[in-house]
């Protein structure tokens, strides 16, 4: 491993743009799975597609610049086989979610690699797990239920309150 000081700090500022990108799109096709459930559409699902391939490419640029500076990237090589072909998702193959929590882990193994680079997350980052991302915004879920039922319940008594009280 070389000292910092002594690494292109280009190298590591690409490392980072990549990394922060790659984050970005999962969350994308993590919402396409969303949006996909409730309206079939070809356009979308082709949106999908180029979306993950992107997602990819960012990844793969972020692991030959890790690569370059001789990380171990076994892990990485292993959740990428554990993928496979994302050029397939282009011609409509579904994502999966075993797909979504590998390209998870493998965004981790790249951050792992290369810890000197400090890579905020997003607020909004729900793929470590898109299961529960699509569940939690869906009224199937029995906690949202219940969330959106103690909310009409509170009103029901608010109304009834102020009507009691003569507001």
């Amino acid at each position: 491993m070389t000292a910092f000081r002594d690494q292109d700090h280009s190298q590591l500022a690409a490392f980072k743009v990549h990394i922060s990108i790659a984050e970005s799109l999962l969350d994308v096709v993590a919402d396409f799975g969303a949006q996909m459930r409730a309206v079939a559409n070809s356009e979308l699902y082709a949106q999908r597609g180029e979306t993950w391939s992107n997602l990819w490419t960012q990844l793969d640029q972020a692991r030959q610049i890790a690569a370059s500076l001789g990380r171990d990237l076994t892990a990485f090589d292993a959740s990428r086989a554990e993928v496979g072909d994302v050029h397939l998702a282009t011609t409509g193959q579904p994502i999966t979610n075993a797909m979504l929590h590998a390209t998870a882990a493998a965004i981790d193994t790249l951050r792992a690699a290369v810890p000197e680079v400090v890579i905020p997350r997003s607020p909004n980052s729900e793929y470590r797990n898109p299961i529960q991302y699509v569940r939690a915004r869906s009224f199937k879920n029995p906690a949202y239920r219940r969330f959106f039922w103690a909310w009409v319940i509170l009103m029901i008594v608010l109304v009834a309150v102020m009507r009691l009280a003569d507001w």
